[in-house]
């Protein structure tokens, strides 16, 4: 098929709109809604704080453990991610979570790790071809022999 297939993700424009217009929508309802003004102002900061925790993990991909590359070794049957930490490192289990047009979402359990890293690929973090290849390997290819696909 695609193999070995091996894509680089980037920090999307896209994801940091959504964010942001997310973001004021929110402190915009909190200020309008009919709340006394101190539960406005812990509402609007607790916001704020999710803003400086969201920020590295979902927009600027600079965390620890944001994944930042997939490569998919069909022939193989291998699949391993590479995190900003750590490098590349194999995966036990992937899921499929979301399949649009626009977006992509996945779920991986990485070798040794207790929980899930979840990876949302939108089209401008990779090339149009590698966005067209990664939906068509999700749904065609078979799964890693590593990982279960659910």
């Amino acid at each position: 098929m695609f193999s070995p297939f091996q894509v680089e993700i980037k920090p999307s424009v896209i994801s940091r709109g959504v964010f942001l217009l997310l973001t004021v929508l929110s402190l915009v309802s909190i200020w309008l809604s009919g709340l006394s003004v101190t539960l406005q102002v812990v509402l609007s900061l607790l916001c704020g704080c999710y803003v400086f925790y969201g920020w590295p993990r979902f927009i600027s991909l600079t965390h620890h453990r944001c994944i930042t590359g997939l490569r998919w070794l069909a022939d193989k049957n291998v699949l391993a991610v590479c995190l900003v930490g750590e490098g590349w490192v194999e995966v036990e289990a992937v899921q499929q979570r979301l399949s649009f047009p626009l977006l992509l979402g996945l779920s991986v359990k990485l070798r040794g790790a207790r929980r899930t890293v979840a990876v949302v690929i939108w089209p401008d973090s990779v090339s149009a071809d590698q966005f067209r290849k990664l939906r068509v390997l999700l749904r065609f290819a078979p799964p890693p022999l590593n990982a279960s696909h659910n």
